[in-house]
């Protein structure tokens, strides 16, 4: 989750359509949460430096919240795509074979979800699962 925070200094791209009723917004708080986002954080660091603070905005304004490190994809995501996958297969909606060979780019874009992901949640399922 990204949590953007500010006081609106100035009203260059019309924010007032976003406050209905109030004719000026200077000096409002906004607040953006964006949920399920992944993001290149160094590249979103300098974009926001850059593109985003007053150029006398001190150090600590710039301060990015540190994340917490943890790699990969949260265990609750793999299990519900090997919930789908295990899904798929009693549906008969692919093959136990099929999704054995199916290519990992093809993989990940039927499950929406990185490579990894995909690749590890087939593992698990392709593991419980007897051949049909």
């Amino acid at each position: 989750m990204i949590i953007l925070a500010g006081t609106i200094i100035a009203d260059d791209y019309d924010l007032a359509q976003f406050f209905p009723g109030v004719d000026n917004v200077i000096g409002r708080e906004l607040t953006i949460v964006l949920t399920a986002v992944e993001f290149d954080r160094a590249a979103a660091e300098t974009y926001v430096v850059e593109n985003l603070l007053p150029s006398d905005a001190s150090r600590s304004d710039q301060v990015v919240a540190q994340s917490t490190n943890r790699r990969g994809p949260s265990p609750d995501l793999r299990t519900r795509i090997e919930e789908r996958m295990a899904t798929d297969i009693e549906n008969d909606a692919i093959t136990v074979e099929a999704l054995r060979g199916m290519k990992q780019e093809a993989l990940a874009a039927r499950y929406d979800t990185k490579r990894y992901t995909a690749v590890q949640a087939r593992k698990n399922v392709l593991g419980k699962t007897p051949s049909r």
